[in-house]
């Protein structure tokens, strides 16, 4: 996104053609935020439809947004997940440690 917002900088693209861009990139980009949120609430054995709270949390007024948006982006990054298998899956670090102890057996 930033990258996008930057060559529309650099490139003073007009501002109704810069909207357009921008959605084009942002919408997408949007997708992929509520699917990885919803994924990382899931390993903590939470619903993932808790990730639509970053709809709420992007109607707030600025300050409040940007504190409310680094807290749920903190609990997201340092929540570790469910040992073990959970109702979503099985456990994703207990396949890798498998596959490490393999590889250290040949």
């Amino acid at each position: 996104m930033a990258c996008v917002i930057g060559t529309l900088i650099i490139f003073d693209v007009r501002l109704r053609a810069g909207f357009i861009i921008f959605f084009l990139y942002y919408i997408p980009f949007l997708i992929v935020q509520y699917f990885l949120a919803a994924q990382r609430l899931r390993d903590f054995g939470v619903t993932g439809w808790l990730a639509l709270l970053w709809i709420p949390i992007a109607m707030l007024p600025s300050p409040y947004h940007t504190v409310a948006s680094l807290v749920f982006l903190l609990i997201l990054c340092s929540v570790p997940g469910t040992e073990g298998d959970n109702r979503y899956g099985s456990d994703p670090l207990q396949s890798r440690q498998r596959f490490i102890a393999l590889l250290e057996d040949e």
